[in-house]
């Protein structure tokens, strides 16, 4: 399996296992990772789980509650 993150344009390369399956989405374990891509893999998660953790703003300004 190739994942291809963007803006970076080499893939992070390893073979899956499917491990849950639902309608719409399906689980995977990553095997047979080269170290290398393995932090790379680890270092996207947490920089979008980050992102995630930021408020959303509305037109650049931060709403404060006192």
């Amino acid at each position: 399996m190739e994942i291809r993150f963007d803006p970076d344009p080499s893939p992070v390369t390893c073979h899956a296992q499917p491990v849950r399956t639902t309608a719409t989405h399906i689980g995977l374990r990553f095997v047979d990772m080269p170290e290398p891509d393995r932090a790379r893999l680890a270092g996207i998660i947490f920089r979008y789980q980050r992102a995630a953790l930021k408020p959303r703003t509305s037109q650049g300004l931060l709403a404060a509650h006192r």
